[in-house]
């Protein structure tokens, strides 16, 4: 499952894309959105193997932050979120 959302702010649009198995066909994704930045932010669920997000790193060669996110219903409150 894949889900597309766009964002559109002032100075620029951008996606993101929220599913599964995206890690597997992030060079897919990377070519088929003509993604070429500096930097990238990475947000994923506490639940993904370490594994899963060392070779996420080793597909981005410039700088990468990556942010894990518990997963939990307490979390999932939208005034938790603000």
């Amino acid at each position: 499952m894949k889900n597309k959302i766009l964002i559109n702010t002032k100075n620029s649009n951008y996606n993101i894309l929220v599913g599964s198995s995206l890690i597997s066909k992030i060079g897919l994704i990377l070519k088929k959105y003509s993604i070429n930045s500096e930097k990238f932010l990475i947000v994923y669920d506490s639940k993904v193997p370490l594994k899963k997000i060392h070779l996420l790193k080793k597909n981005f060669k410039k700088n990468c932050v990556l942010f894990k996110f518990y997963s939990s219903e307490k979390n999932k409150n939208q005034k938790k979120c603000q």
